[in-house]
Protein backbone atom coordinates (compact mmCIF):
# COMPACT_ATOMS: atom_id res chain seq x y z
CA UNK A 1 0.00 0.00 0.00
CA UNK A 2 1.21 3.65 -0.59
CA UNK A 3 2.03 5.31 2.22
CA UNK A 4 0.35 9.10 3.17
CA UNK A 5 2.41 12.15 1.41
CA UNK A 6 4.07 13.61 4.07
CA UNK A 7 2.98 17.70 5.15
CA UNK A 8 4.53 20.58 3.82
CA UNK A 9 7.15 22.12 5.63
CA UNK A 10 6.14 25.92 4.42
CA UNK A 11 3.08 25.35 2.61
CA UNK A 12 3.20 29.62 2.43
CA UNK A 13 6.34 29.43 0.78
CA UNK A 14 5.97 31.00 -2.30
CA UNK A 15 9.13 30.71 -3.81
CA UNK A 16 8.71 26.82 -3.01
CA UNK A 17 5.12 26.36 -4.68
CA UNK A 18 6.54 28.31 -7.51
CA UNK A 19 9.30 25.36 -8.27
CA UNK A 20 6.70 22.76 -7.29
CA UNK A 21 4.38 24.27 -10.25
CA UNK A 22 6.79 24.16 -12.93
CA UNK A 23 8.24 20.37 -11.73
CA UNK A 24 4.35 19.62 -12.61
CA UNK A 25 4.10 21.74 -15.54
CA UNK A 26 7.41 19.72 -16.69
CA UNK A 27 6.20 16.99 -16.28
CA UNK A 28 2.83 17.72 -19.06
CA UNK A 29 0.99 20.46 -19.82
CA UNK A 30 -1.80 21.25 -17.25
CA UNK A 31 -4.78 23.78 -17.36
CA UNK A 32 -5.06 26.01 -14.54
CA UNK A 33 -7.84 24.05 -12.77
CA UNK A 34 -5.61 21.26 -12.99
CA UNK A 35 -2.90 23.16 -11.54
CA UNK A 36 -4.81 24.47 -8.72
CA UNK A 37 -6.16 20.85 -7.27
CA UNK A 38 -2.62 19.38 -7.62
CA UNK A 39 -1.34 22.79 -5.46
CA UNK A 40 -4.29 22.58 -3.30
CA UNK A 41 -4.18 18.72 -2.64
CA UNK A 42 -0.21 19.15 -2.14
CA UNK A 43 -1.17 21.48 0.93
CA UNK A 44 -0.13 24.98 -0.30
CA UNK A 45 -2.56 27.95 0.85
CA UNK A 46 -5.01 29.51 -1.91
CA UNK A 47 -3.30 32.77 -1.40
CA UNK A 48 0.01 31.22 -2.66
CA UNK A 49 -1.59 29.12 -5.31
CA UNK A 50 -3.31 32.27 -6.93
CA UNK A 51 -0.03 34.03 -6.93
CA UNK A 52 1.93 31.20 -8.45
CA UNK A 53 -0.98 31.25 -11.01
CA UNK A 54 -0.15 34.63 -12.06
CA UNK A 55 3.15 34.77 -11.66
CA UNK A 56 2.87 31.53 -14.50
CA UNK A 57 0.80 33.25 -16.64
CA UNK A 58 3.46 36.50 -16.20
CA UNK A 59 6.21 33.76 -17.28
CA UNK A 60 3.82 32.62 -19.97
CA UNK A 61 4.11 28.75 -18.56
CA UNK A 62 0.57 28.62 -18.16
CA UNK A 63 -2.29 29.57 -21.07
CA UNK A 64 -5.55 27.73 -20.68
CA UNK A 65 -5.83 28.83 -24.25
CA UNK A 66 -2.76 27.08 -25.85
CA UNK A 67 -3.62 24.21 -23.58
CA UNK A 68 -6.74 24.00 -25.86
CA UNK A 69 -4.81 24.28 -29.09
CA UNK A 70 -2.83 21.90 -28.59
CA UNK A 71 -4.92 19.32 -26.99
CA UNK A 72 -7.66 19.94 -29.78
CA UNK A 73 -4.41 19.22 -32.25
CA UNK A 74 -3.30 15.97 -30.80
CA UNK A 75 -7.31 14.57 -30.53
CA UNK A 76 -7.45 15.66 -34.59
CA UNK A 77 -4.66 14.08 -35.42
CA UNK A 78 -4.52 10.65 -32.98
CA UNK A 79 -7.95 10.07 -31.76
CA UNK A 80 -11.51 9.23 -33.30
CA UNK A 81 -13.52 11.60 -31.22
CA UNK A 82 -16.60 13.54 -33.14
CA UNK A 83 -17.07 17.17 -32.05
CA UNK A 84 -19.30 16.52 -28.94
CA UNK A 85 -16.69 13.96 -27.53
CA UNK A 86 -13.96 16.79 -27.87
CA UNK A 87 -15.72 18.69 -25.74
CA UNK A 88 -16.73 16.53 -23.34
CA UNK A 89 -13.04 16.04 -22.83
CA UNK A 90 -12.02 19.56 -22.71
CA UNK A 91 -14.31 19.93 -20.13
CA UNK A 92 -12.91 16.92 -18.12
CA UNK A 93 -9.96 18.94 -18.40
CA UNK A 94 -11.56 22.13 -16.29
CA UNK A 95 -11.03 24.54 -19.21
CA UNK A 96 -13.49 27.68 -19.49
CA UNK A 97 -16.40 26.71 -21.53
CA UNK A 98 -15.51 30.20 -23.06
CA UNK A 99 -12.29 28.86 -24.71
CA UNK A 100 -13.70 25.58 -25.78
CA UNK A 101 -16.43 26.60 -27.69
CA UNK A 102 -13.79 29.59 -29.50
CA UNK A 103 -10.84 26.89 -30.03
CA UNK A 104 -13.43 24.34 -31.47
CA UNK A 105 -14.66 26.55 -33.87
CA UNK A 106 -11.81 27.87 -34.60
CA UNK A 107 -9.99 24.86 -35.01
CA UNK A 108 -12.15 21.74 -36.02
CA UNK A 109 -14.19 22.31 -39.33
CA UNK A 110 -16.76 20.19 -40.65
CA UNK A 111 -13.55 18.40 -43.13
CA UNK A 112 -12.03 17.44 -40.26
CA UNK A 113 -14.83 15.69 -38.71
CA UNK A 114 -15.59 13.73 -42.18
CA UNK A 115 -11.85 13.05 -42.49
CA UNK A 116 -11.73 11.49 -39.16
CA UNK A 117 -14.92 9.35 -38.78
CA UNK A 118 -13.86 7.95 -41.97
CA UNK A 119 -10.71 7.34 -40.60
CA UNK A 120 -12.47 5.64 -37.93
CA UNK A 121 -15.05 3.63 -39.89
CA UNK A 122 -12.42 2.39 -42.33
CA UNK A 123 -9.93 1.31 -39.40
CA UNK A 124 -12.67 -0.41 -37.52
CA UNK A 125 -15.29 -1.42 -40.75
CA UNK A 126 -13.85 -1.40 -43.47
CA UNK A 127 -14.14 1.37 -47.05
CA UNK A 128 -16.83 3.46 -46.75
CA UNK A 129 -17.73 1.54 -50.33
CA UNK A 130 -18.27 -1.86 -48.47
CA UNK A 131 -20.58 -0.04 -45.55
CA UNK A 132 -23.20 1.11 -48.01
CA UNK A 133 -23.61 -2.59 -49.00
CA UNK A 134 -23.89 -3.58 -45.18
CA UNK A 135 -27.56 -4.93 -44.12
CA UNK A 136 -29.42 -2.58 -42.06
CA UNK A 137 -28.54 -4.05 -38.82
CA UNK A 138 -24.64 -3.84 -39.03
CA UNK A 139 -25.36 -0.24 -40.44
CA UNK A 140 -26.94 0.38 -37.04
CA UNK A 141 -23.96 -0.29 -35.39
CA UNK A 142 -21.50 1.59 -37.22
CA UNK A 143 -24.01 4.64 -36.69
CA UNK A 144 -23.93 4.10 -32.97
CA UNK A 145 -20.33 3.88 -32.68
CA UNK A 146 -19.78 7.00 -34.76
CA UNK A 147 -22.45 8.77 -32.64
CA UNK A 148 -21.08 7.02 -29.20
CA UNK A 149 -17.30 8.82 -30.03
CA UNK A 150 -19.35 12.45 -30.75
CA UNK A 151 -20.05 12.56 -34.24
CA UNK A 152 -23.06 14.42 -35.64
CA UNK A 153 -25.97 12.56 -36.74
CA UNK A 154 -26.26 14.39 -40.11
CA UNK A 155 -22.31 13.14 -40.89
CA UNK A 156 -23.03 9.63 -39.32
CA UNK A 157 -26.05 9.78 -42.00
CA UNK A 158 -23.90 10.79 -44.78
CA UNK A 159 -21.02 8.11 -44.09
CA UNK A 160 -23.09 5.30 -43.35
CA UNK A 161 -26.24 5.73 -45.12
Amino acid sequence: MFKPAKPLKKPDDPEHAYEYALFLLNLSMRTENELREKMQKRGYFHNIIEETVQRLHQDRYLDDARYAEVFIENMKRYKYYGVFMMKKKLFEKKLPREIIDEKLEELVSDEDMRDIATRYVEKNFGSLSEIKKFDYDEKQKVMRRLMSRGFGLDLVKELVG
